[in-house]
């Protein structure tokens, strides 16, 4: 039986995101189980946990820490920690901001871009 806090959304939304740091390394990967406080990313790269990532989808933008990273087949599997979120106003990021918005902070400038927030 599963134990976590907040239940998971599956999606298959593919995503850009760039490991933030000395050298910024920019990669694409795929978003998975959207929950409040997270998802999980499937990449072909190997992310070292407590790493920070940037996360481009759609017209959003996500500001996450990455807390585990697996192995699996020939592909890696992410746990990320979402920090902060900074919205669109396309329909994904109304999807994202409906699962994410009550426990992560949306910016005062995502308002500006979406007032209806």
């Amino acid at each position: 039986m599963e134990q976590r806090e907040n239940p998971r959304f599956p999606v298959h939304v593919e995503v850009r995101y760039t490991v933030l740091g000395d050298a910024p390394q920019t990669c694409t990967g795929y978003a998975c189980d959207v929950s409040e406080r997270g998802l999980r990313l499937v990449t072909e790269t190997d992310l070292q946990p407590g790493v920070f990532l940037r996360i481009e989808l759609d017209d959003s933008t996500l500001f996450a820490e990455v807390k585990y990273c697996a192995p699996w087949m020939d592909i890696h599997v992410a746990g990320v920690y979402v920090e902060e979120v900074l919205l669109g106003v396309s329909e994904l990021s109304k999807l994202v901001m409906a699962t994410m918005s009550q426990v992560t902070k949306v910016t005062p400038a995502a308002r500006a871009v979406n007032p209806r927030s």
